[in-house]
């Protein structure tokens, strides 16, 4: 049986974003926790799913996704940092605010990955030099 806290993941978001970058993930860690609470145990992530302004984002699909604002996070402790990837047409752009919370925040996370074009995100924010 899983009693730790459990482990905050902050999912990064973005108008245009791919859906599936964000719901696939977002399932697979509700999932676990489902199995956890199920065998008697706590839920072993809190996700969160943030975009720089916070508000609704609308995924490249057109579907709107709540988030809450990178602002609200500042001083929260993360374990996992999940850039979400993709864009509304053939060029990607990276968004400056992302890129810059980015920026600050690699250094105090555990974890930091992305979901396929979230990739640029974290190259932008030099995380994949090297």
């Amino acid at each position: 049986m899983f009693t730790s806290p459990p482990r905050r993941l902050v999912f990064l978001t973005y108008d245009d974003m791919n859906l599936l970058d964000l719901a696939g993930p977002l399932q697979a860690f509700a999932t676990a926790n489902r199995i956890s609470e199920g065998g008697g145990g706590t839920a072993l992530y809190e996700t969160i799913v943030a975009s720089s302004r916070g508000g609704s984002v609308t995924a490249s699909a057109g579907l709107s996704v709540d988030t809450l604002a990178l602002a609200s996070l500042d001083g929260m402790d993360i374990d996992t940092l999940i850039a979400t990837g993709g864009c509304k047409g053939e060029e990607f752009t990276t968004c400056p605010d992302l890129v810059a919370w980015i920026t600050r925040r690699a250094a105090t996370v555990r974890r930091l990955c992305s979901v396929c074009t979230g990739a640029f995100l974290l190259a932008e924010a030099g995380q994949l030099n090297g």
